[in-house]
């Protein structure tokens, strides 16, 4: 390129490409075409957006002046000399000074860091540890200390600013930065420029086969994406890093020795210059691709690259935008204390909590900007100190609404947890961000009855002190209320928290289930149940968070002043409440369990349960809880209704209630009379199948189909509940099934001892089973060599059940099998990832259903099954002869049909049913030999080795027979047919 007047034009031009279209592509590049990437959201609202930002222009800043000298001098046609080249080299050491943003966070962790561990470092050691490199090593001693000083003055001032560039520069680099470069002028650069031979890592850094393959797929889009950026970066750093190795290697020789030819010298800066920019054009749509994962299918549109980048990530007026974007419901538009507008379509999980929240717009979160006091999240939540050292112990008359505040000394002898002390003296909401809401939702219609419900229930909430009147206030979000029937007849009043609830951190826990109390009996064992009463509005909110759960009713304006029903977070802080109440009767031996306001008590004896009851009630009383007389059974019995079963230690059962299987049978019945029903109406109807599994046996079995069939419909219909679709015949079988057996097919929780061990195993070739010392196996059909193994073990374990144990009922039987997927679909009765396994599992229960035979499948090495592994690969061919499929037809046309196929397997016969040689599963016999022939009309093709037993065994019965055997005179035996 000649260094003339041009080259700032040709460097435009090529530049202004990015804006119009590539002639040799049908479409501009988009960002669509790097593959859309959704990240995880955790750790994603940490990125700094601040420090990306100063680090990205200052990096960039030195190249551009350097540049932009080098042409002011070629335009003069000067030549470059060492002196004016290592004044170059000066500037390009001003690269290192613009990561003084970087370095002033690194030492501010590097000195925490320190400090924790007890040491101390100067920041002399550290800037020398930083510093360290061989730009800054290459530099003169006063050159180095310069440095140094411009990197402290960078580091406690605002980011420095340089002289202005030429216009021309400027506005291609900032051209580049907001819109990218085109990919055929990038393409060009990076093809002029070529990796120096002994730099064996500067180039693109490829992740190891083991971990690619391994990766999920927009992992490895996001990899492909950021390999093409590190791309440019390392194109752009090989000319000037060239630049710099001559001048190295120059200083101390004669100054006015000219290094490099003007041209040569812009070629390479020039390159540099684009690439760097362009790379950091990619990075920044790289990071909008980021959020696009937090942000509602509405709001994606702001990622795309045909928006400019600006001072802000997503352009400088998305204020406006998003004031003034019709698409977009206000209801997710949130507002800091500047006025600055942020959106999120679920926010994510790495906010902090605290009164005064703001969001900076930046990507980097940090507790000064969302808490103005200063104080972290655990000091304004969870800190002992911020807790009354005494409350008025007035526990005969004081206020049911958060009652459990006014004992908490009591917890104080329970529990010295400061999230459990915080929440008994009053509940701070967790949020992600502070909830903001710009339009108060319409009141939900209701019947004249409904309305009278509401009536009553506000009067009793009020009398209560659950809620109160309030007056409108800053930072107020109201919800409207509906009802929801209870057991007894009534209604229960609910606050409508969806859309506050967007705004609480949520969090993954466990909960105890009708599960652990089946597990907590033994045969015989009694039992009792205890329910609090009001349980939810027990425990206090704080009363800076109760502006957050209001509700308006016949004009007024009421708020919660306890834990409301409908807040995602209570059932969490319920079950962590109990924590420490059940640990401390656990501690006095008492065997117990709870699920929210639902205790479970045991005692192996009469008085141990009675003793357990006594003791838990005055725990209960001595924390503040008040307990349901009515819905509680605090006198030791052995059949007991918990949670919606029926629990009976006598017979060792579990079984749904009549209340929990009348309401199944309404939904299934309502769903079977509609030809199409909502998606949703299905969804729910499953739901309320797996809901009855612990209490049904074989229920898991009954509900794969239908959700199959929905899972199915859903994906038509791209997710869209509401939607409509029709059930098969087979899905209205099992629909059936629940209505008619859901109460007979009463669950044992004790299925006896294991009475039979049946070993099965499976090859490509065929099946073993061994039980008792009896083995048995076969080949598989062609058909069924073109299944998964796992789907072939499954059946292998079907055959050796109908071999061997035909003649088995009532019983006890374990698998053992060395396939642990065969294992899993046994156990649980089959399984959502492979149909045809699922299948092949049901086929397996059902058949074991008919003779009342269990099932445990346990998994056994390979290597220790022996036997049966031996049986599914060795096999005697010479028993599998058979007659021509098209012959037999003509002989039963002419000697008339027989009854049954005498010597035949599951492969070969001709007929059903038929005896097999050995153990079948599909024989109706096994081995002829051992049944009475007399008047029986059979069909025999035996193998040729057992021809003379079969003919002497004819000659004493009195019986017909079609008897196969071939024209072989030479055999002793060839007589015998005459």
């Amino acid at each position: 390129m000649a260094a003339s007047n041009d080259v700032l034009d040709d460097m435009l031009a090529e530049a202004a490409l990015l804006s119009e279209p590539d002639p040799d592509s049908a479409q501009p590049r988009t960002s669509g075409e790097l593959t859309e990437i959704e990240q995880p959201r955790a750790k994603r609202a940490r990125t700094s957006g601040k420090t990306g930002k100063a680090g990205a222009a200052s990096v960039i800043k030195p190249v551009h002046a350097i540049s932009s000298d080098v042409v002011t001098e070629a335009e003069n046609g000067a030549k470059v000399t060492l002196e004016e080249l290592s004044h170059k080299v000066t500037q390009l050491a001003e690269i290192i000074n613009s990561f003084a943003p970087v370095v002033k966070e690194l030492k501010g962790a590097y000195d925490t860091a320190q400090q924790q561990d007890g040491a101390s470092v100067s920041e002399g050691e550290i800037e020398d540890d930083l510093l360290n490199d061989e730009a800054t090593d290459s530099l003169p001693a006063s050159q180095n200390g310069a440095l140094v000083d411009d990197l402290v003055h960078e580091v406690t001032e605002s980011e420095p600013t340089d002289h202005a560039l030429p216009e021309k520069i400027s506005t291609i680099l900032n051209n580049i930065l907001a819109s990218g470069l085109n990919e055929q002028a990038l393409a060009k650069r990076k093809e002029s420029v070529k990796r120096p031979e002994n730099c064996n890592l500067l180039r693109v850094t490829k992740v190891n086969p083991e971990i690619w393959d391994i990766a999920r797929k927009p992992t490895r889009s996001m990899d492909a994406r950021l390999q093409k950026l590190q791309e440019a970066l390392i194109k752009g750093l090989i000319p000037i890093s060239r630049f710099a190795g001559i001048v190295g290697e120059s200083l101390g020789k004669h100054p006015k020795v000219p290094v490099l030819p003007p041209e040569e010298l812009w070629e390479g800066l020039s390159t540099s210059v684009l690439l760097i920019a362009s790379a950091n054009h990619d990075l920044n749509m790289c990071r909008r691709d980021l959020f696009k994962a937090d942000l509602d299918e509405n709001y994606k549109a702001i990622c795309s690259s045909k928006e400019p980048v600006a001072a802000e990530l997503f352009g400088d007026d998305l204020t406006e935008r998003l004031k003034t974007a019709p698409q977009i419901p206000p209801m997710l538009i949130f507002y800091s204390n500047d006025g600055a507008a942020s959106l999120r379509a679920d926010p994510g999980e790495n906010f902090s909590t605290g009164d005064e929240q703001t969001h900076s717009g930046q990507g980097e979160i940090c507790d000064t900007e969302i808490n103005p006091t200063n104080q972290s999240v655990s000091t304004n939540y969870y800190s002992k100190q911020n807790l009354p050292s005494s409350l008025p112990q007035t526990k005969g008359g004081c206020s049911v609404a958060g009652r459990i505040q006014h004992f908490v000394e009591k917890w104080k002898e329970l529990t010295s947890d400061p999230v459990i002390l915080s929440a008994v003296t009053g509940y701070l909401i967790e949020f992600m961000v502070n909830p903001v809401q710009l339009v108060i939702p319409k009141p939900i219609k209701m019947s004249t009855q409904e309305t009278e419900q509401v009536d009553s229930q506000i009067h009793k909430f009020l009398k209560k002190g659950f809620i109160i009147e309030s007056s409108h206030e800053q930072g107020e979000f109201i919800s409207n209320i509906f009802l929801r029937p209870k057991k007894d007849g009534s209604f229960r009043m609910i606050l409508n928290l969806r859309e506050l609830n967007k705004f609480v951190m949520h969090h993954h826990f466990k909960m105890e289930s009708i599960h652990t109390c089946t597990q907590l009996m033994r045969p015989g064992c009694y039992m009792a149940s205890i329910d609090l009463k009001d349980a939810y509005y027990l425990v206090p909110v704080a009363k800076q968070h109760q502006k957050f759960l209001k509700f308006t009713w016949k004009g007024r304006l009421y708020q919660f002043t306890c834990l409301a029903q409908g807040l995602s977070s209570a059932p969490r802080l319920f079950t962590k409440l109990m924590k420490p109440v059940f640990s401390h009767l656990r501690g006095k031996g008492h065997i117990s369990s709870g699920y929210i306001d639902d205790s479970f008590l045991v005692g192996y004896s009469n008085s141990e349960c009675q003793l357990n009851v006594d003791d838990t009630l005055q725990c209960f009383h001595e924390l503040g809880f008040l307990t349901h007389d009515d819905k509680s059974v605090i006198t030791p019995t052995q059949i007991i209704q918990h949670l919606g079963f029926v629990l009976n230690s006598i017979e060792m059962t579990i079984s749904i209630s009549e209340e929990k299987h009348n309401k199944l049978c309404g939904v299934i019945i309502s769903v079977l009379k509609q030809n199409m029903c909502s998606i949703r109406a299905v969804a729910q109807m499953i739901g309320m199948m797996v809901a009855c599994c612990p209490g049904v046996e074989y229920g898991t079995l009954f509900y794969r189909q239908i959700d199959r069939e929905k899972t199915a419909a859903l994906k038509v219909n791209q997710g869209d509940f509401d939607k409509h679709m029709t059930l098969s015949p087979k899905a209205h079988q099992d629909m059936l099934w629940w209505v008619e057996n859901a109460r007979l097919f009463t669950k044992r929780l004790d299925h006896g001892k294991i009475g039979y061990v049946l070993y099965t195993d499976a090859s490509t070739k065929g099946w073993g089973a061994n039980m008792a010392n009896v083995t048995t196996g076969g080949e598989w059909s062609t058909v069924e060599k073109d299944h998964h193994i796992n789907y072939l073990e499954l059946r292998a374990v079907l055959f050796g059940l109908q071999s061997l144990c035909r003649e088995i009922s009532n019983a006890h039987v374990k698998v053992m099998t060395d396939n642990t997927t065969a294992v899993a679909y046994i156990n649980n009765m089959g399984g959502s990832r492979s149909f045809l396994c699922n299948d092949m599992a049901r086929e397996v229960w059902a058949w074991c259903m008919t003779r009342n035979i269990w099932l445990t499948a346990s998994h056994i090495p390979g290597k220790l099954n022996v036997v049966a592994d031996k049986a599914s690969r060795v096999f005697d061919d010479s028993t599998e002869w058979k007659l021509d499929a098209n012959i037999f037809p003509k002989l039963t046309a002419h000697f008339g049909t027989p009854e049954v196929d005498m010597f035949a397997s599951r492969l070969n016969y001709q007929m059903t049913p038929f005896v097999s040689w050995h153990p079948d599963p599909q024989a109706w016999a096994i081995d002829a030999f051992t049944l009475d022939w007399n008047n029986i009309f059979f069909y025999a093709f035996p193998p040729f080795s057992i021809i003379p037993q079969v003919l002497q065994k004819l000659d004493t019965a009195q019986t017909q027979a079609i008897l196969i055997v071939p024209n072989w005179p030479t055999q002793p035996w060839y007589p015998m047919l005459t």
